[in-house]
Formats: C-alpha cells, structure tokens, sequence
C-alpha cells in the first residue's frame, strides 16, 4: 500500500486513466475528496461497492419500477 500525505487542494493521479483525487476539506477525523474519474469506470465507497458485489445482502434488492403506460391528456370542454 503506498500512503501519501496531502494538503487540502492538493491531488494524487492514478494511472493511464487519469482518475485524480483532489483533498477538498479536512474537519476534525473526516476528510472530503473529489473524484474526477472517466465516465466509463465506477466509482464507489467501500461499504456500497462490497454490497453491490454480495448478491446475498439484502440491502442489494432494488425493485423494479413499473412503467405505466402515458396517460391520455385531460380535454377541456368549453360551453357556451
């Protein structure tokens, strides 16, 4: 593992990609950092990344939404 230390609005590239992690903000033990990242490559926190690769985890069940079919539009009678 290599560690690195940074200051707030300094950044770390990582390879041919060019993901860059920016430090954003350091308050008290947490630390804010920017991702820039290319589109194609997903980015996720530990705990989110570990649930998405369990398909056992009951946290992973996302429904299904339905799509209801357009509704038709409301016609406005004008009388006289």
């Amino acid at each position: 593992m290599l560690v690195l230390s940074r200051s707030i609005g300094e950044e770390i590239v990582i390879g041919k990609e060019s993901i860059i992690i920016k430090i954003l903000e350091v308050c008290g033990s947490q630390v804010r950092v920017g991702i820039d990242a290319p589109k194609n490559l997903s980015v996720h926190r530990r705990e989110i990344y570990e649930r998405i690769r369990d398909p056992e985890h009951e946290d992973n069940y996302v429904p299904k939404i339905k799509k209801e079919p357009p509704k038709e539009p409301v016609k406005r009678i004008i009388s006289d």
